[in-house]
């Protein structure tokens, strides 16, 4: 999806009786979020910007990256987060 396609999914989205959130700009891509009937919620993203808006593809997924507006939470968000470190083999 595209930030073209996205106005127009909204539509598809209200003509099947859901309440598509506005487009939200999430940094790495811009996200819609609706609800079901059912409750399920889905997001529809888009492909880009993408995660190397600042990291190189070579380091994505070393480190844990937050959006500007989160770094503030940054110390209780890490609490929360299972350790994945693993032991590196040696190469």
């Amino acid at each position: 999806m595209t930030d073209e396609d996205q106005p127009e999914w909204r539509g598809v989205l209200m003509d099947h009786g859901l309440r598509p959130t506005e487009i939200i700009d999430r940094k790495w891509f811009h996200s819609v979020y609706a609800r079901t009937k059912g409750g399920v919620l889905f997001e529809y993203a888009t492909k880009s910007p993408g995660y190397t808006v600042d990291e190189d593809l070579d380091e994505l997924g070393e480190r844990l990256v937050l959006p500007e507006w989160l770094e503030d939470r940054r110390d209780e968000i890490e609490a929360g987060l299972p350790d994945l470190r693993a032991e590196r083999s040696a190469e």
